[in-house]
């Protein structure tokens, strides 16, 4: 059986034994996979695993040769469709590989097919967030649907991607981010720096923007054109554009730079074999793009210390999402020139820069990478889990709000610190919303490396929790807690809650939140947790999941113990500033799995955290119904435009009736005798 229990076509690779892969390209191109290839040359064998690569193209390609030098074996086959479907059963014959794993959409379905019926198993690396839609969109789900009941594996080279074939085709991925050659694009040092301007043939007071892709409408170079002639930037800095410029986008960046009379600060370089040296060179790297799977020259900018701006795209978010030291900008012109100015402006490169090479070194290591292509041709279902897993120290940032409760803050604390996990460094966030019961002076006493934020007392909880991830998220935290301040955790919680996240990994839903469930310090009863929708149509109306011994699938949680790994909040966001008290919660699991991201509730019980008690609020029904109604309207009970707004986001098309409903129940209700 597969991973998602459905039978399995192929051989089944032995842990212990040799592996032979055919990686299956269209033309082989000074690119991304193809260089990934080469990087990697050495390490297959440390797993037992031999590659050949075989291009389905007209010509082999102008990469051809690099990748032969590097050891790999190279075979071409006619990419005309008659003459293809016989031709690769001939060379699977020939090869024998136990894995074909196939790096592009073109006739997918098909080698999949003939790499199945002769027995070897198959990986698909999806490398980009492809907009499919119409009739294209409904082809791609048929053979996805098909592929992967056969036991054909999908790997994405990041969360973006993973995203987009979920939210696409409903179909699970493996993520295994791209790498990058950490030794070639070693960090820039003073020596580097000077040599490479040199040989640019740079003045030394150039300030010098870089940007590496071929040229096309996607990579949106023309912003960096017209960036360059506004008057935030100076007259000493100079583009460098590296990449391809030969066809008619080249051709049509060239007129631009030309007319914007920018002469030689704009520079086109073309394709270069040695691009680490213009990145030596480089004072920013600027990637201004409209889309992205997960840019290896990015990935190469930040392996070399290169401060680095991009647009929060798809792909390009995910990189800016693993450091402070990234920085996001959108493509308007305008904007661009604006941060491209601020950039070049600081004064703290050098601490930027080893933030940068710590990031490549703990993400995009190349020896990480084909560990993870090994376990998933030997079906392993480690792949997710070691891209996700947090390499020691991993960070949580715990994020909580209070007013008024110095005892139930205080006791909430204590329960996180005992919650000790080796490697794991918690940094508290408390927003103290206008406290005169003395909370916060009673947590510095206690807990000084607390970080207290004070409110004015108008926050609540939405707006407090929305201001505490705002401070967090310099710090790119590997995991955001959520815990409310009235919640004693077990001495458990935080390892229970990590190693259901890590399980999800394992089970290809690296994108969950992690729900944990609360109980009555008396009863027992849960009291918080994960709600289902229980009505398609009443899609406002939810109950609440039981915790079992397993994870359970959930439409949206309580945000009393929630865990968001940064592959989620990434994507996410902060709570909507709109919600100001109980709902923002609620909101954040449905925008969750909005966005295609899974919310989860963690086995078992993670704490205690006694409901709030009904008497005196809206839902007290021994008040008078106009009491109720008055009730129901304050800012911290049910709100009209809050709940409105909820409604109308997720409600669906009945949301005007299901936002009345309550305040309709409210006044048609009757009350009941104490």
């Amino acid at each position: 059986m597969s991973r998602r229990g459905q039978p399995q076509i192929g051989r089944q690779a032995d842990p212990a034994a040799s592996l032979r892969v055919l990686h299956v390209f269209s033309e082989l191109r000074h690119s991304g996979s193809e260089v990934m290839m080469r990087v990697a040359s050495d390490l297959w064998a440390e797993h037992g695993v031999e590659c050949e690569i075989v291009a389905v193209a007209d010509v082999v390609g102008p990469y051809a040769r690099t990748l032969e030098d590097a050891g790999y074996h190279i075979h071409r086959l006619s990419p005309s469709a008659p003459r293809l479907l016989t031709s690769f059963p001939r060379l699977l014959r020939a090869v024998k590989p136990d894995v074909v794993q196939l790096h592009g959409e073109w006739a997918n379905f098909w080698l999949a097919l003939e790499a199945l019926c002769s027995g070897s198993r198959v990986v698909q690396t999806v490398h980009n967030c492809f907009p499919f839609s119409g009739a294209l969109r409904m082809e791609r789900t048929i053979q996805r649907r098909v592929l992967s009941n056969l036991g054909v594996d999908y790997a994405a080279v990041g969360p973006s991607v993973g995203l987009n074939e979920w939210r696409i085709f409903h179909n699970p991925t493996e993520i295994i981010w791209n790498w990058c050659d950490l030794k070639t694009f070693s960090q820039t040092t003073d020596v580097d720096r000077d040599a490479a301007r040199g040989a640019l043939g740079l003045h030394g007071d150039d300030q010098v923007v870089v940007s590496i892709g071929n040229c096309s409408p996607v990579k949106n170079h023309e912003s960096i054109l017209r960036a360059m002639a506004t008057a935030s930037i100076l007259s000493n800095v100079v583009y460098l554009h590296v990449g391809d410029d030969s066809g008619e986008a080249g051709a049509a960046e060239r007129e631009l730079a030309a007319s914007l009379d920018l002469g030689d600060r704009a520079r086109f370089l073309g394709t270069i074999e040695d691009v680490s040296r213009v990145l030596h060179a480089a004072d920013l790297f600027v990637m201004p793009s409209r889309n992205e799977g997960l840019a290896i020259s990015a990935v190469e900018a930040v392996a070399t210390g290169t401060p680095t701006l991009v647009t929060p795209v798809t792909g390009l978010r995910d990189i800016a999402a693993l450091s402070s030291a990234i920085d996001t900008v959108e493509a308007e012109p305008v904007a661009l020139s604006e941060a491209i100015a601020r950039c070049l402006g600081r004064n703290d490169r050098d601490q930027r820069s080893r933030d940068l090479r710590a990031t490549a070194e703990r993400w995009f290591s190349p020896a990480r990478g084909v560990a993870q292509y090994a376990d998933l041709y030997r079906s392993s279902a480690r792949a997710s889990a070691a891209s996700f897993a947090s390499v020691e120290p991993a960070t949580i940032a715990a994020l909580l709000a209070c007013h008024n409760r110095r005892e139930h803050t205080l006791a909430c604390l204590a329960s996180l610190r005992a919650n000790a996990v080796p490697g794991l460094t918690v940094d508290v966030h408390l927003v103290d919303d206008g406290s005169t019961d003395g909370t916060a002076e009673a947590v510095t006493a206690a807990y000084p490396d607390v970080e207290i934020n004070r409110g004015s007392g108008d926050l609540f909880w939405g707006l407090g929790m929305r201001f505490a991830f705002t401070r967090a998220m310099p710090t790119h935290p590997d995991y955001l807690l959520w815990l409310n301040d009235d919640v004693v955790l077990d001495p458990d919680a935080l390892k229970r809650l990590l190693a259901t996240y890590a399980v999800l990994c394992a089970s290809r839903q690296p994108l969950s939140v992690v729900v944990g469930s609360t109980r009555d310090s008396q009863t027992g009863a849960t009291t918080y947790g994960g709600f289902r929708r229980t009505s398609r149509l009443r899609r406002m109306a939810f109950a609440r999941v039981a915790p079992t011994d397993t994870p359970q699938s959930c439409d949206t949680m309580n945000g009393n113990v929630v865990l968001i790994p940064r592959s989620v909040y990434s994507i996410v966001g902060n709570i909507d500033e709109k919600l100001r008290y109980a709902m923002g919660d609620v909101d954040y699991g449905l925008r969750a799995r909005s966005a295609g991201c899974q919310v989860f509730l963690a086995p078992g019980h993670v704490g205690t955290c006694n409901e709030n008690p009904r008497a005196g609020t809206w839902r007290d029904d021994t008040l008078s119904r106009r009491e109720r109604l008055r009730r129901a309207v304050l800012p911290n009970e049910l709100p009209v435009a809050q709940w409105v707004a909820l409604c109308r986001r997720h409600g669906g098309p009945l949301w005007p009736a299901l936002a009345l409903s309550p305040y309709v129940r409210l006044m048609a209700g009757r009350r009941r005798s104490r």
